[in-house]
């Protein structure tokens, strides 16, 4: 029956890592923020990612602050400094000591009528909330200023976060609303933020690169091309969790063990959670005895994905075969089949429960 179960567990890694949904990808890159003034008082607000170390917000969120603290997805507040501000629009620039993430697409192109958008922001402190809605006039003119208005709800805190289409691409960053309205919005255009951007000598070139290395790593016939692309995009884009995992797949299927590991680890911890990639990094452990190891990993990988099917079926097989624990396999292979009972797999591990049945 041992033998059955490592045949099945060398089958059982979970597939290329694609890129994240809209929603997850903004998620990653919005940031809290809170400006201190002399006077005292402070502002809340959000920002995010438009390059390595740089975020974006809104101007009167941090213009004329002494301190301005800024608080990563899954990390330690850091303090930013103004980078740039645009004397007639409400666009600013900071910069913070991280490099990861990495940035969201500004989109110069102005949104249409009716899109759907949403946002990711801070409101009342209150932070990675997301609200969603429609573009309810593309270019309205307040004041001599352009702005997109629309619908979603937003809050005191929002100023700063990004107005992204369905297709991630950021078309605005949140301005403020109509004093006593209800869904009478309004965000900058992100034009206005990709030339106050491209003038500090960023810009769309290292992503569009970067993109362009996923698209042929994809295409590649044969591992060391692929691997190839997947290296020459982690040097432009550092944060990009996928393109380690994917790498370790090619690293996995060469044989190359202590590659594979340290790509899979190193995807668990550029997305985390990244669920996939503590799956594989357990299998990649087990084929080097580390058991102890694996079933960390796995217990973590089901810690943030409870139905994880995968999962359970393999820290059952690591209980059964590296760990020696029959009580815990059994947990773990009848939590499997509670999620997964009509996979392939499935019929393996009914047979292995019925014969711990009979042997008692």
């Amino acid at each position: 029956m041992g033998r059955l179960l490592f045949a099945t567990l060398c089958l059982l890694l979970a597939g290329p890592g694609l890129a994240e949904n809209p929603y997850e990808r903004a998620g990653r890159q919005v940031a809290c923020l809170v400006s201190e003034f002399p006077d005292g008082s402070q502002a809340i607000g959000s920002s995010f990612f438009v390059a390595p170390g740089i975020l974006a917000t809104a101007r009167h969120q941090v213009q004329g602050a002494r301190r301005i603290l800024v608080h990563p997805p899954g990390g330690a507040a850091v303090e930013a400094k103004v980078l740039a501000l645009d004397k007639a629009g409400d666009a600013a620039l900071l910069k913070v000591p991280l490099t990861d993430p990495g940035g969201l697409p500004l989109k110069r192109e102005k949104p249409v009528l009716g899109e759907e958008v949403f946002t990711v922001g801070c409101p009342l402190g209150l932070s990675h909330t997301l609200t969603r809605g429609v573009v309810s006039t593309p270019d309205r003119v307040l004041q001599g200023k352009h702005l997109i208005q629309t619908d979603l709800a937003i809050n005191q805190g929002n100023s700063g976060g990004p107005l992204v289409d369905g297709q991630g691409q950021v078309v605005g960053v949140m301005h403020g609303r109509l004093s006593e309205s209800d869904g009478i919005n309004f965000a900058v255009p992100a034009a206005l933020f990709a030339d106050l951007l491209q003038a500090q000598g960023g810009g769309a070139d290292a992503r569009a690169r970067a993109e362009r290395l996923w698209t042929l790593a994809q295409a590649a016939r044969d591992d060391e091309t692929r691997a190839r692309h997947y290296l020459d995009l982690l040097v432009l884009a550092p944060w990009a969790a996928e393109a380690y995992y994917n790498l370790g797949l090619v690293r996995l299927g060469q044989g190359r063990l202590d590659e594979a590991r340290e790509h899979f680890l190193t995807a668990s911890l550029k997305k985390n959670p990244y669920p996939e990639a503590l799956n594989n990094l357990a299998l990649v452990q087990i084929r080097q005895g580390r058991h102890g190891e694996a079933r960390d990993a796995l217990v973590r990988a089901i810690s943030a994905a409870p139905r994880f099917a995968l999962a359970y079926l393999n820290l059952g097989i690591v209980y059964a075969e590296g760990l020696g624990d029959r009580a815990s396999a059994r947990s773990n292979f009848s939590r499997y089949l509670e999620l997964a009972p009509s996979s392939a797999q499935a019929a393996v591990v009914r047979r292995w429960l019925e014969q711990q049945v009979e042997a008692r």
